[in-house]
């Protein structure tokens, strides 16, 4: 029997995998939330009408049309969570 317990590599990989994933999801995220806040700049009108057109269609939207949807993403988001917690 071998006593040696050595570093396991599968592990080592899933936590650098989600590191990497994490930092790019938060880049992209980032990048598409200052482009999103940069079409409103008052040099560039046709950017801004378009942000205030789109921002007034998302206020008109009725949350309950996506309340299911949301749920089912809530439920599955905690699932996931829950499946995260039992991997050795």
């Amino acid at each position: 029997m071998d006593s040696f317990a050595g570093p396991d590599l599968f592990h080592l990989f899933r936590r650098s995998l989600v590191l990497v994933c994490g930092i790019y999801t938060l880049l992209v995220t980032y990048r598409a939330v200052n482009r999103w806040l940069d079409a409103g700049d008052p040099n560039r009108p046709v950017q801004a009408k378009i942000k205030r057109y789109l921002t007034a269609q998302l206020l008109r939207t009725r949350l309950s049309t996506f309340v299911s949807d949301l749920l089912q993403i809530a439920f599955l988001l905690v699932v996931l969570c829950y499946l995260i917690t039992l991997h050795p």
